[in-house]
């Protein structure tokens, strides 16, 4: 019927949410001609979708449920791999987790280098203090000047000197 109603010829492929050819071809490697359309369950009214994602859920399987329910095709659990998916993902997620207070020293007594110290509050800088000159003495000062102010226990100061 191509030809009597003047159309492109096309080809419409379903599958289910997992990685191979399919993915490859038209998920990854999309292109003009290839198009993916995502469609998930909940895009289909002939079925009882509660029944069907509390069925998904009660495996227990997290690649079914992460396919299957969301469509994330990414989501992937195979044997050797170097890294958890979600490991992968949590890269991006490395939430600040103010409390903890430390202290940094590199100290530099020789040459142009510059003794820094920086004083946290977990990941975040909280204060920084640069000498272009110093001694040890100064700089111990100034440390133990800072765990009082900031309430930082001296376990929790590290010193780097070359």
């Amino acid at each position: 019927m191509v030809k009597d109603y003047n159309i492109d010829p096309c080809t419409i492929i379903t599958c289910n949410p997992k990685k191979g050819y399919l993915y490859d071809r038209f998920i990854k490697n999309a292109t003009a001609d290839r198009t993916f359309i995502q469609v998930l369950y909940t895009d289909n009214p002939f079925i009882d979708q509660k029944k069907y994602a509390e069925g998904i859920l009660a495996t227990g399987n997290k690649v079914q449920i992460e396919r299957l329910l969301y469509g994330n095709r990414d989501y992937d659990e195979t044997p050797g791999r170097l890294y958890e998916y979600d490991d992968i993902l949590d890269m991006w997620t490395n939430p600040i987790n103010n409390g903890e207070g430390y202290i940094t020293v590199d100290v530099a007594r020789q040459g142009e280098d510059k003794t820094v110290i920086i004083v946290w509050d977990g990941l975040e800088e909280k204060d920084m203090i640069v000498y272009d000159t110093s001694t040890n003495d100064v700089i111990e000062d100034r440390v133990r000047l800072l765990c009082q102010h900031h309430s930082i226990n001296m376990s929790h100061v590290i010193v780097d000197e070359d």
